[in-house]
């Protein structure tokens, strides 16, 4: 029995014991990542080895994830089996992050801001060594890659180019402009590596708080959060101002006389800001129908909807939530009604 069952026992006299847990349930566990990671379903692939790592020992669960990325890369061919590898590999360090981060009893808001901009720094760092001493040029790279992909699609898809269709017209200019790919490629990259990951440590904080009775028991220490703290997800005030300086560097760049270079960094930072703006606007929108008392199944139907049709709209929300704070005037509200009463 751990610390945490025993605090429990003494406090509660319930003579609560962690049941044993069988080493099938780890197996599966890590097989199940490993499907999520083959079925290019990598946002759900850290949320199996998270539980695993919360429930049994570290260094079992470091044995088998090692058995399973040996097994993937001599029984899959490639470059299936490399993209497996890899993916599986980036499910483990999420896992690893998320499990070190709830470990330490972190609130789930601070846990993420600490996962997520430890793994985009890490990166950041990896990939400056690979190419400091590759002497590889990431944009050569990438336009190579980019080239290959085009080729392929072209052979494969000749008779669809062939149409006069307009269009196909506009689809032909894109495939035989793969330079003009490579530059979004580069100049939103950043954006897209840094939403990606803090997306997939969203999810997988989500589901593991949404499930937290099933590991709780056995952590070393109590953990006296849940799914909803992170839901009631803030921004920093203090972000504003880089929101500021990343709104004049894109827009105002010809009028500042800057170079190109200050609107794309404008560009990104817009985009990083605005993900964590839509959590706190999607949050707040969440709160609003609980308010309300719309039923469970309508309230997810709504949020995806809103997040997939009006995700500007939660972005938004979430902006001037740092000045109107909406949330007070449910608060105000249900004060108020209670008054009455």
């Amino acid at each position: 029995m751990n610390k945490y069952a025993q605090l429990r026992v003494t406090l509660t006299g319930d003579g609560f014991v962690p049941d044993r847990l069988p080493w099938i349930k780890l197996f599966l566990l890590v097989s199940l990542s490993a499907l999520f990671s083959w079925a290019h379903l990598g946002l759900f692939a850290p949320i199996p080895l998270s539980l695993a790592f919360l429930l049994y020992d570290r260094k079992y669960c470091v044995i088998l994830c090692l058995i399973a990325l040996l097994l993937m890369g001599l029984f899959v061919s490639p470059p299936d089996g490399l993209y497996l590898v890899a993916s599986f590999f980036g499910a483990c360090v999420f896992a690893s992050v998320m499990t070190v981060a709830i470990k330490r009893g972190l609130h789930p808001t601070r846990a993420l801001m600490f996962s997520g901009h430890t793994l985009v720094l890490g990166l950041l760092i990896a990939l400056s060594l690979l190419f400091l001493f590759t002497g590889l040029d990431p944009y050569q790279e990438i336009n190579r890659l980019v080239g290959e992909s085009l080729n392929t699609f072209r052979e494969s898809n000749k008779e669809l180019l062939s149409t006069g269709s307009p269009e196909m017209g506009g689809l032909k200019e894109i495939v035989n402009n793969p330079e003009a790919i490579t530059n979004t490629i580069v100049r939103w990259s950043f954006s897209f590596v840094f939403v990606s990951v803090f997306l997939t440590f969203w999810i997988g904080f989500i589901a593991l708080l949404k499930n937290a009775a099933a590991w709780k028991p056995y952590l070393n220490r109590p953990y006296f959060y849940s799914h909803k703290d992170l839901l009631r997800f803030r921004l920093n005030e203090k972000y504003v101002y880089l929101l500021i300086t990343g709104l004049v560097l894109y827009v105002g760049q010809d009028f500042l006389g800057l170079s190109p270079f200050y609107e794309i960094v404008g560009g990104n930072i817009l985009v990083c800001l605005s993900f964590f703006y839509f959590l706190q606007g999607l949050g707040i929108l969440l709160d609003f129908l609980t308010y309300f008392k719309v039923h469970k199944i309508m309230k997810i139907i709504t949020a995806i909807l809103m997040a997939i049709v009006a995700w500007r709209v939660l972005v938004v929300v979430g902006v001037f939530d740092l000045w109107f704070k909406f949330r007070r005037f449910l608060y105000s509200r249900k004060n108020h009604k209670g008054a009455r009463k």
